[in-house]
């Protein structure tokens, strides 16, 4: 949870991390989905993790943030970070952009 910066949020919650979020996370934010996803691949084996938009509906603050922290939660493991936001880009090995 500390990885994807879920922590402070799961804290606040009636249950903490038992809490139900309803069917899919239909009572979470976009955001908040988008997170507990990152933090159940952070929880996978698979060498590879493909993220695709991971800090689309997160402020610039937190996506550069959670960034950081997805690299840092790598562990050995290859990252294919789909995006089109520059936050964190500074921080990967190397950077392939598409072109009409």
């Amino acid at each position: 949870m500390r990885q994807a910066r879920l922590t402070d949020w799961v804290a606040s919650l009636p249950d903490g991390p038992d809490t139900l979020v309803g069917e899919e996370g239909v009572q979470l934010s976009v955001g908040q989905r988008q997170r507990v996803a990152l933090a159940r691949a952070f929880l996978s084996d698979a060498p590879i993790l493909v993220l695709d938009e991971p800090t689309a509906h997160l402020d610039p603050e937190t996506a550069e943030a959670l960034i950081h922290d997805v690299l840092a939660a790598a562990d050995g493991r290859s990252i294919v970070l789909i995006t089109h936001r520059p936050e964190g880009l500074d921080l990967v090995d190397e950077v392939v952009s598409l072109a009409r």
